[in-house]
């Protein structure tokens, strides 16, 4: 189960955005660095889909005129698998994007 809703149902995926800022280090490595960063310099937005077994990132370029992702443009994804994942240490999980 990765969450509840507010009627006590399980539910089977949990959906998340975060932006990426300096992405020179890498996708991965970059979250934090958006702390205290205005909307319109974020440099991509990440869209994830986590499973109980998996977690799908996609990255598109971020328009920060428009505030929008350039969802026609380049992108990145990345995929991990994380079957038998207790949640005692993230880092475990998500070393080799399959």
């Amino acid at each position: 189960e990765i969450g509840r809703t507010n009627m006590g149902r399980s539910r089977s995926v949990a959906y998340h955005q975060y932006p990426a800022c300096g992405v020179a280090a890498g996708y991965n490595s970059t979250r934090h660095s958006c702390n205290y960063v205005e909307a319109s310099e974020f440099d991509y937005m990440g869209y994830s889909i986590r499973t109980r077994h998996w977690r799908y990132t996609v990255w598109y370029r971020w328009d920060g005129l428009n505030l929008v992702a350039d969802w026609e443009g380049d992108y990145a994804d990345e995929l991990y698998d994380h079957s038998g994942d207790d949640s005692s240490d993230l880092g475990k999980w998500e070393q080799d994007n399959l």
